[in-house]
């Protein structure tokens, strides 16, 4: 998992997730709208609370934990704020939407000639309810 799985936006929304931003702040991302949807409140640890991870194994989720963990500044000290919760869950479908990419891009709906952004936004979307089964 390095750069190549992580872009720079992948990166940049999962610390705008650990700095716990306002949900209407974060409509637009799968896990902004999940939240909302459920009606979401932060937990008593600071954290909005996710437990799905789709089919990923736990040895994937640790390798997920452990990039934000060396990658992410200032993580450490905020670790309950973020593992099980909502930036975890965004990073466990980029790492879905990853795997299942090719699964994902033979959708009829995929927009095919489209920009590589709208396709990219596609693609996360689309892995999102892979993360809820």
């Amino acid at each position: 998992m390095g750069e190549k799985f992580w872009p720079p936006p992948h990166k940049s929304t999962i610390q705008l997730l650990i700095s716990l931003p306002r949900l209407k702040d974060i409509q637009h991302l799968p896990i902004g709208h999940y939240l909302q949807q459920q009606q979401s409140q932060v937990s008593s640890t600071g954290g909005y609370t996710v437990k799905y991870c789709g089919d990923m194994t736990t040895v994937q989720q640790a390798q997920v934990a452990h990039w934000i963990f060396d990658n992410i500044e200032e993580v450490q000290e905020t670790v309950v704020q973020w593992l099980g919760c909502a930036a975890f869950a965004h990073a466990l479908s980029i790492m879905l939407a990853c795997n299942k990419r090719s699964i994902l891009e033979a959708d009829t709906d995929y927009p095919r000639d489209g920009t590589a952004d709208t396709q990219e936004e596609f693609i996360l979307k689309a892995a999102w309810p892979t993360l809820l089964n």
